[in-house]
């Protein structure tokens, strides 16, 4: 579930308290707190390393972190595009 979830509180209106009170259980609330970036840590390395780190805590945020940065390894890809180096890889065109 906290794969399903991982991009929500980032992506959209939701928040973890939406989440809880939506009744996901709190184990996932907490994986998906472990991959929701904070604000204040956008474009600092030392704030993607603290992201990091903090998602190394959780079992959940860490499994679905690593394959998180599997699915985006562009050497599995055919072909290599711009729209592909832009980040929105996986999101549709």
């Amino acid at each position: 579930m906290v794969a399903l979830l991982h991009d929500v509180v980032a992506d959209s209106a939701w928040t973890l308290q939406a989440l809880l009170k939506a009744g996901f259980l709190a184990e996932v609330v907490a994986g998906v707190d472990g991959l929701t970036k904070r604000a204040e840590a956008e474009g600092s390395e030392a704030s993607y390393d603290r992201f990091i780190a903090r998602a190394a805590q959780n079992p959940r945020s860490k499994i679905v972190k690593i394959a998180d940065l599997e699915d985006m390894d562009i050497r599995r890809r055919r072909e290599v595009t711009s729209y592909t180096m832009s980040g929105h890889a996986n999101e549709p065109p």
